[in-house]
């Protein structure tokens, strides 16, 4: 009885982090009035997670991550609020827009707000970000381990971000990250993502669904559209994964301009 009380009372707990966590992603709609053809699938693995979604919009430009904390649950929660908060401070109160910059500025906020220079905290964030730029329909890129993607046509170009994460020690505190820019055309669709839902253990030999399987799976949804692509992606990711445990935070963004 004693064990089933404080189970309760943890979980109690955690349901009110989760509201708290929930307040701080941007609403669907906000992605949406920016990005009219748009989606965000997130399907947390535990109550709270640390994957998370940022939207910001200022001087032109909307600037769109996908962000992936170490661990999960309650632990990638707390680093989910450092992140969301720091890219706050970083594009609002700073005005750096530019994403390899933001990437470079957010590394050094992360060392500092967890004293990693004093501390063995290694915590780190892989993310995909972009900077859609109106005005030119041009979409600006970095990645700190993770990618983008584009398709057109069917064909599915990946462009690869930094082998390299944000906070932690791995290359240390100067970090440069790589700046790629795309013009858009039209009918061409893109997509960030975590590695949450490549990583996922099922089908019949339950095996990854992997790299290759995954970008497959992109590719064959990318021609409906954005508010089918969503519910695809969910039901594939269910029928793969079947009885077995959801092994990691799922979160994939997919946007068109033209």
């Amino acid at each position: 009885k004693e064990i089933e009380e404080k189970n309760t009372k943890i979980i109690s707990s955690i349901q009110y982090a989760k509201r708290i966590q929930s307040a701080i992603l941007p609403p669907l709609g906000t992605v949406q009035k920016h990005l009219a053809n748009s989606f965000v699938y997130f399907q947390p693995r535990d109550i709270v997670s640390g994957d998370f979604y940022w939207c910001a919009n200022l001087e032109g430009r909307t600037i769109l991550a996908a962000v992936d904390c170490t661990g999960h649950g309650v632990p990638g929660a707390f680093m989910s609020m450092i992140g969301s908060s720091l890219l706050n401070q970083i594009v609002y109160l700073n005005h750096v827009t530019a994403p390899h910059k933001i990437l470079t500025a957010l590394n050094l906020e992360i060392r500092k707000a967890l004293k990693q220079e004093e501390t063995a905290n290694q915590d780190s964030m892989d993310i995909a970000i972009c900077a859609i730029l109106h005005e030119t329909n041009t979409i600006e890129f970095a990645g700190a381990r993770n990618p983008l993607f584009c398709l057109e046509n069917g064909e599915l170009e990946m462009v690869k971000g930094d082998r390299m994460s944000v906070g932690g020690s791995w290359y240390g505190k100067h970090k440069e990250f790589e700046l790629h820019t795309i013009q858009a055309k039209p009918n061409q669709r893109f997509y960030i993502f975590s590695d949450g839902y490549r990583d996922q253990f099922g089908g019949k030999a339950h095996n990854k669904l992997m790299m290759k399987g995954f970008r497959s799976l992109v590719s064959d949804i990318s021609q409906h559209p954005f508010e089918e692509q969503e519910i695809l992606l969910k039901d594939f990711f269910n029928n793969w994964k079947g009885k077995q445990r959801q092994t990691d935070d799922v979160l994939v963004i997919g946007f068109q301009l033209l």
